[in-house]
């Protein structure tokens, strides 16, 4: 067995580009170095690996080109890609590159759902999104964010917040519907009944409502794709007009039977983290902190101290750093951390980080110590913990001390244990609904634990109400 959207698309799926490093700028005719942008996507699946099964790889690679072949998209070549996160997200970057998280796979329910998805994502690059519109933070274009990072006028970790930043914000809202009537388009071309991109849009909001639901219980605050869930009634009006002009003019449905797309979810990991071949390395030579999950590495010359604090101080002694691990305590941004923890500490040139799949808010701090002409300040988050990475130097402060940090804060990575057996990991199942079944009862079959039975009635779209049909192939996690 395989082991394995309109501004309402875009509630918890469409990123329109990379989270990391990879940027949304021109279509591929007009940029003339299209390698730039694999490169771009080689940097991106170093930090968000993707999903370790070449079949399921292959299927969602088989999905797609059937959504591009029907597209208005010249010469494109376009690549579809599964990536190794339980994030309910999917987003296009130039060049033809879309992405789409298992997270988001696991809560459809059939092929042509995917399809629907995907051909939203291509309707983006088809539409030339990317040169169009504007990033709805800050208002730069894509274009600019790309030539920073070609040149080399913006740092690694500056261009991987920026496009987070993207990314959270998405497309302008008329570019979002514009993408969802491609998709539909597509959709009735490719042999895909057009109604699967509103089933879409259902799925997407009963996961909201879920989302919100576990959050407000637990005192948290949910966390979103875009800050966009309101529902605009003139939207779903456009789409569903577009869904019945499809129908009527070229849809020819082809693809009914979901075997495959069964197929491809039976076995796939459920939940957060990732496969155990895709956990970040500690780079050798690295300290490494299993109960605070951390690893992180300091040149040669250096001395540590695990502490606590860790202090690892330079061979002449004339800078050093200590790491402090502490928790959250309600911030939900490292720079609100930063404010409500750090009230003493004013950063100077801050700026949001991402690092290695996480995110950070970093700066310069002046200081009245007498034996620190400097200090440099990161705040990382790891879940629930907090990393607090100060940099001192006694000499005084020039470039290379900041060069120097952001060396040595590029190696520390989220760690976690692997030892445990890959086949123990939660999975997802399916099997055939029986008479009487209950979501209820099977989650007490499952031990599943908090939540599970919400989980259950979620990813088989009968959140938060009903029970499956006799005869139903529903999803189970084992």
């Amino acid at each position: 067995m395989k082991r394995q959207t309109s501004l309402i698309i875009h509630v918890l799926t469409c990123a329109s580009i990379l989270l990391g490093f990879v940027t949304s700028v021109q279509s591929a005719e007009e940029l003339e170095d299209v390698g730039t942008y694999e490169k771009l996507h080689r940097q991106y699946i170093s930090e968000n690996p993707l999903y370790p099964d070449t079949q399921v790889q292959a299927y969602i690679n088989k999905v797609g080109q059937r959504m591009a072949a029907v597209s208005k998209s010249g010469n494109i070549d376009y690549q579809f890609f599964l990536v190794d996160s339980f994030d309910v997200n999917a987003f296009a970057a130039p060049g033809g590159y879309i992405y789409f998280h298992r997270g988001l796979l696991v809560q459809l329910k059939t092929e042509a759902q995917l399809a629907a998805v995907l051909g939203h994502e291509v309707g983006h690059i088809a539409g030339k999104h990317h040169s169009r519109g504007k990033v709805m933070r800050g208002g730069g274009t894509f274009l600019t964010i790309l030539t920073a990072i070609m040149t080399g006028s913006g740092d690694a970790m500056e261009a991987a917040d920026l496009m987070s930043q993207v990314s959270a914000s998405g497309h302008q809202r008329e570019l979002e519907m514009e993408a969802d009537e491609y998709g539909l388009e597509y959709l009735g071309k490719a042999g895909y009944d057009p109604n699967a991109m509103l089933e879409v849009i259902q799925i997407l909001r009963t996961n909201r409502r879920f989302v919100g639901d576990i959050a407000a219980g637990e005192g948290k605050t949910p966390r979103t794709y875009h800050g966009v869930f309101a529902t605009h009634p003139r939207d779903d009006q456009r789409l569903r007009r577009g869904a019945a002009g499809v129908s009527d003019e070229v849809v020819n449905i082809r693809f009914t039977d979901d075997g495959e797309f069964r197929a491809a979810l039976d076995g796939m990991l459920y939940g957060g983290g990732t496969m155990p071949q895709n956990v970040p390395k500690p780079e050798a030579g690295s300290v490494v902190d299993k109960v605070n999950k951390y690893s992180i590495l300091f040149p040669d010359d250096w001395t540590t101290e695990l502490g606590p604090p860790l202090r690892s101080t330079s061979e002449k002694e004339n800078e050093w750093i200590e790491l402090r691990v502490s928790t959250r305590n309600g911030s939900k941004t490292p720079a609100e951390y930063v404010q409500a923890n750090l009230p003493a500490i004013q950063l100077f040139a801050a700026k949001n980080i991402r690092l290695n799949t996480l995110s950070g808010h970093m700066g310069v701090v002046n200081t009245q110590a007498e034996n620190a002409k400097s200090q440099r300040l990161a705040v990382i988050f790891n879940g629930n913990r907090v990393y607090e990475v100060n940099y001192y130097n006694t000499a005084n402060s020039t470039s290379k001390h900041d060069d120097r940090f952001q060396e040595i804060l590029t190696t520390l990575k989220p760690y976690r244990d692997v030892t445990a057996s890959p086949q123990k990991l939660p999975r997802i199942r399916y099997v055939k609904a029986k008479q009487g079944m209950t979501f209820r009862a099977l989650d007490r079959a499952l031990h599943m634990g908090a939540y599970g039975e919400q989980q259950l009635r979620a990813i088989n779209g009968y959140y938060p109400f009903g029970e499956p049909d006799p005869g139903e192939w529903i999803k189970i996690v084992q």
